[in-house]
């Protein structure tokens, strides 16, 4: 059996605007995802690369056109994730089982959205 790497390494996650409007995107922090960090507009055509320690836990919230998606990332790999891939309004979208695979998990509204620090339903 062949020695197994134990030291960290980063990996990207490229989110990709995709649509023809724009799109915010917030960052939670702690494991709950109530605390928020930063909340960065990505207009449409634009993308933006985070660099991720690889297997660790990342929370985002995406925002776009009225909807709201929640989306977990524990990748080990680089991947990209477009906007038309995360709101394409089915789980089981082809796109968002292969980026399961990778390990992005992506839960659409109507769930709790963290805005301001503060959780509100919408809808």
């Amino acid at each position: 059996m062949s020695p197994t790497c134990t030291i960290p390494y980063e990996v990207l996650l490229e989110f990709i605007n995709d649509s023809s409007d724009t799109a915010t995107m917030q960052v939670f922090r702690g494991e709950d995802g109530t605390r928020t960090g930063a909340t960065l507009l990505i207009h449409r055509g634009e993308s933006i690369s985070l660099v991720l320690t690889a297997g660790s836990l990342y929370q985002y919230g995406l925002r776009h056109r009225g909807r709201e998606a929640n989306v977990s990332v524990k990748v080990w790999q680089d991947v990209q994730c477009r906007l038309s891939t995360i709101f394409s309004g089915s789980i089981l979208h082809r796109s968002q089982e292969e980026l399961a695979s990778k390990g992005v998990k992506i839960t659409l509204s109507p769930a709790d959205f963290v805005i301001n620090g503060e959780a509100r339903r919408l809808g």
